[in-house]
């Protein structure tokens, strides 16, 4: 209720919040943590504050000024950053972040971001990670130290390198493509740095990628973490509320690159949750979709347990329903692979490396069903 954008509700929200009790109020700030919205939840939460227990408002109100001021440090670290690539002419993208905030709500401090995403040509990367060791940033995954043969491994089979920045404590993910799997969205990826490209530019020169791009590349990102999130969700319905993007150029571009089901489901449940205005033709087309149906269902499910889906299920549904047969073989040859985790979880001699391959199913097991957690390499 908080996240819509009809104002009529107010009063009904205002009822709501008096027939809440303690524990609810405990269990909704939990929520506000998770789900990442409390700048957008107080938005409209803050014009009913008489109605919200003097203490609970004291800590939403504290929650949503931190979060704003972190949102407001990345912004500022987005300029630093975007300026150092501008002046050494090299190309780059914007992916979420502050950027998206900016673009979709006119305000960087809203969107509630954790790191940076920046999309660069691999290409670059050698060059990139210097200008950022200068910058005052470190890489953290796979570190500094790893060796050629890891960092080969790993980039096989990731889609980033994490870097950190001890003294500002801000995290920056230099994208090499836009998903771990080169099957997703392979068109996209490969006109972003042409000339000819519709790149959208704010007003302090981010590039960002063009509206109906970004939509599609939005639910994909909300799409492999089965929406756990509602703050996702709220890209989603942002972008269908300000009326910057076309529904149906984005579901035939969609249909073109094997990837209607996520987007018709991510629609439905824009729709279903948070009230977004479709239109009757693509709402229509969307719930007579039995996958797209089917993924809205399962991952309404994820975003109320406030927990993500398991490894098993997200692969079953996003490779049976979503994609092309192609992003299929491609996990299951990865499956078989040397990983970088697995080097970091079992380090073995350089001449022992074969073993990977026979080890891999062993090892994956371990990180998910034994250990409980992924190891990642550090």
């Amino acid at each position: 209720m908080c996240l819509t954008h009809d104002t009529a509700s107010l009063s009904a929200l205002k009822e709501a919040c008096l027939q809440l009790e303690s524990s609810d109020w405990e269990c909704f700030i939990q929520q506000l943590r998770w789900h990442r919205v409390t700048p957008l939840v107080w938005r409209k939460l803050s014009s009913i504050a008489e109605s919200i227990p003097g203490g609970v408002s004291k800590k939403i109100c504290l929650m949503e000024r931190e979060a704003r001021f972190r949102n407001l440090k990345h912004y500022a670290e987005l300029e630093r950053i975007g300026g150092l690539l501008q002046k050494n002419r090299l190309p780059y993208v914007c992916l979420k972040g502050p950027a998206l905030s900016a673009r979709l709500y006119q305000d960087a401090s809203l969107r509630e971001c954790r790191d940076l995403d920046v999309l660069a040509p691999r290409e670059h990367i050698t060059v990139l990670g210097r200008l950022l060791k200068e910058a005052g940033y470190r890489r953290v995954t796979p570190s500094d130290s790893a060796s050629p043969l890891v960092v080969e491994a790993y980039l096989k089979s990731n889609k980033d390198f994490i870097f950190h920045n001890a003294s500002r404590d801000i995290f920056l993910e230099l994208h090499m493509r836009l998903d771990d799997n080169e099957y997703v969205l392979p068109e996209l990826g490969e006109g972003l740095f042409e000339r000819d490209y519709p790149y959208y530019k704010n007003e302090f020169g981010h590039v960002c990628l063009s509206a109906e791009d970004e939509f599609i590349y939005l639910v994909m990102h909300g799409a492999r973490s089965c929406w756990a999130r509602l703050s996702w969700l709220s890209d989603i319905d942002a972008y269908l509320s300000c009326g910057q993007v076309d529904i149906d150029a984005v579901v035939a571009k969609a249909r073109r690159w094997k990837v209607e089901q996520p987007v018709l489901a991510a629609l439905l449940m824009a729709h279903k949750l948070l009230s977004s205005s479709l239109p009757a033709a693509q709402l229509a087309h969307a719930q007579k979709s039995r996958p797209a149906r089917l993924l809205c269902s399962r991952w309404e499910h994820a975003n109320q347990s406030k927990k993500y889906l398991s490894p098993i299920e997200q692969y079953v549904l996003l490779c049976f329903f979503s994609f092309s047969k192609q992003y299929l073989m491609r996990h299951l040859t990865q499956f078989f692979r040397i990983s970088a985790n697995d080097i970091a979880l079992l380090k073995l001699p350089r001449w022992m490396f074969p073993c990977y391959y026979l080890l891999r199913p062993f090892l994956w097991s371990w990180r998910y069903f034994i250990s409980r957690k992924r190891v990642w390499v550090d």
